[in-house]
């Protein structure tokens, strides 16, 4: 069981490593606390710690309840938002003969045999994840499709390319010319996940962020700081998507 200790008014978790030199404060997205800090380390030297740490804490975690505000937990139900290339659609859970997702106009239609309100929380759950199967489908043949259609027009072609699950990395290119994009990239607008495809196609030929590389990515997309920027501040549009999300406690 973690060691805890009580500040603020909540249990803040204390991780003890005999390796760390010096006292660390964590604040995640879902607003629990971490101090790590040397096995050595007294109870009291911890709460003095966190007493000088005060009200960098208190605006941290003010923050993390912004978020929560800004990003509240999906419960899979209809009349939901959820984001689609850099759009929000709502969500109407629909009856039909197979489970199915698509995408018209500005609603997501989710279909499935059995009535929603005939959903017990259980099969809810089990629903969200098949439901979160299926955008990754959607995203898969999304991403495949854009890195074809780049690699053609820069002729720049990867020895493979991988759709994948990444909790912070949005692409990468390795030394073997193996394309990985992030499939969570399917909330983004097309333009942002243009470039992230076009960034890493263009790391076959420099693999370095040099003003070379950069002048390869500028040939194919004026908007490359537009794009980091939307990435940037719509980091946790994503979080529903995630098998541990950030936001939650």
């Amino acid at each position: 069981m973690a060691e805890t200790i009580s500040f603020l008014g909540r249990d803040i978790e204390i991780r003890r490593r005999a390796f760390q030199k010096r006292t660390g404060l964590t604040v995640y997205p879902n607003g629990m606390v971490r101090v790590s800090t040397n096995k050595t380390t007294s109870r009291a030297q911890i709460l003095s710690f966190l007493s000088a740490k005060q009200r960098w804490l208190e605006a941290r975690l003010q923050e993390s309840e912004q978020l929560k505000g800004k990003y509240p937990t999906k419960k899979f139900k209809s009349g939901e938002s959820f984001p689609y290339l850099g759009r929000q659609y709502r969500l109407q859970i629909i009856k039909g003969e197979h489970p199915y997702l698509r995408f018209f106009e500005n609603e997501l239609f989710y279909q499935h045999p059995l009535l929603e309100r005939d959903w017990s929380d259980e099969f809810r759950e089990r629903q969200f994840s098949a439901f979160k199967r299926s955008y990754r489908q959607v995203a898969e043949q999304l991403i495949r499709a854009r890195t074809q259609h780049w690699a053609e027009k820069m002729q720049l072609f990867p020895t493979g390319v991988v759709v994948r699950d990444q909790k912070s990395i949005w692409g990468s290119c390795s030394a073997k010319n193996k394309i990985s994009i992030n499939f969570k990239l399917i909330v983004a607008p097309l333009w942002v996940i243009d470039y992230v495809v076009i960034h890493e196609l263009a790391h076959i030929v420099r693999k370095d962020h040099s003003k070379q590389f950069w002048s390869v990515v500028e040939q194919y997309t004026s908007r490359r700081h537009d794009s980091r920027d939307w990435l940037r501040e719509h980091h946790f549009e994503t979080d529903f998507l995630s098998k541990k999300p950030e936001l939650q406690a």
